[in-house]
């Protein structure tokens, strides 16, 4: 896919009107590759008040890992649309229309600044892939198997989804005390192998200031950040092996598209924005942290 983010994108982090600022971390990935991260915040007027706020990861709207750096300023500027697109479309008169009342995330969506709206497709595509296979496989709909791995502590499994050109990589590794994760959907198995890889390195960086820690569940305030480290715990890891060995041995449900779909509006003169969503694709709780969704 063509990208066209050095000339859509040339002013934006210098501007601030609608980036406001951005910060650069570097994260080592287990292979020792070293890897540039970086996180972007929309300008104020930008966010509503309802987004929530993260204990553990920064509180920023759009972020980005690649061993280039420019490449992860693309993404993370890419996500940061993306989220700008998510705010004011959940808050719209087309909210039914792109299934916003059925499911008030950024499931299914992605931003890509292309010369037309089949790049955004494609990634909301893998997206949608990988979100909805992780809710089914939970559910105890979906197989899944284990890959040999030569890396130390590190856990491959695949999750095997009726999806043409999909395939599903699903990380556990153990850092001490802690239980980390990463998931990803690609064309190949070891495409999406590495890409989960990419994921798995930010959330060794980002999970190591609650290593070793004695906080529990109730200290934190959003459930993604309760999920996450009850997960990381032992007793959430011994649940998610539950899972993985109590996996379905055949495929018993297929994936239904309720929405295929560019969001358009001021972002359009960046990037293009889609969503795919197939149903069901929302935790069946919005409070239980024993759900693997973060």
């Amino acid at each position: 896919m063509s990208t066209f983010a050095p000339w859509y994108y040339r002013n934006l982090l210098e501007d601030k009107k609608i980036i406001d600022s951005a910060e650069f971390f570097k994260a080592e990935m287990l292979s020792g590759e070293v890897l540039y991260e970086v996180i972007c915040s929309l300008n104020e007027r930008l966010r509503p008040e309802w987004v929530s706020k993260s204990d553990v990861y920064n509180n920023c709207d759009g972020s980005g890992t690649s061993p280039y750096k420019n490449i992860a300023v693309y993404k993370a500027i890419s996500e940061a649309l993306e989220r700008w697109a998510f705010y004011e479309a959940a808050d719209s008169t087309d909210a039914k229309r792109l299934c916003f009342d059925s499911n008030p995330t950024t499931t299914g969506m992605a931003a890509y600044p292309g010369l037309t709206s089949n790049g955004a497709r494609i990634k909301a595509i893998q997206e949608a892939n990988e979100r909805w296979a992780l809710h089914e496989f939970w559910r105890g709909n979906l197989p899944v198997i284990e890959h040999r791995c030569s890396i130390e502590n590190l856990q491959r499994f695949e999750i095997i989804a009726p999806i043409d050109n999909c395939r599903i990589s699903l990380l556990s590794y153990k850092k001490g005390v802690q239980y980390l994760y990463s998931f990803a959907a690609e064309k190949t198995i070891e495409e999406s192998f590495k890409h989960a890889l990419v994921e798995l390195a930010r959330n060794i960086r980002v999970m190591a200031k609650i290593g070793g820690s004695s906080k529990v569940v109730s200290d934190f305030n959003d459930i993604s950040d309760k999920r996450l480290f009850y997960f990381s715990t032992e007793v959430g890891h011994d649940l998610f092996i539950e899972k993985i060995e109590g996996a379905a041995t055949g495929i018993k449900i297929q994936p239904k598209i309720i929405c295929d779909l560019e969001i358009k509006g001021e972002w359009n003169k960046y990037t293009r924005v889609w969503r795919h969503l197939y149903a069901n694709s929302y935790p069946d709780s919005e409070i239980d942290h024993t759900i693997f969704m973060f």
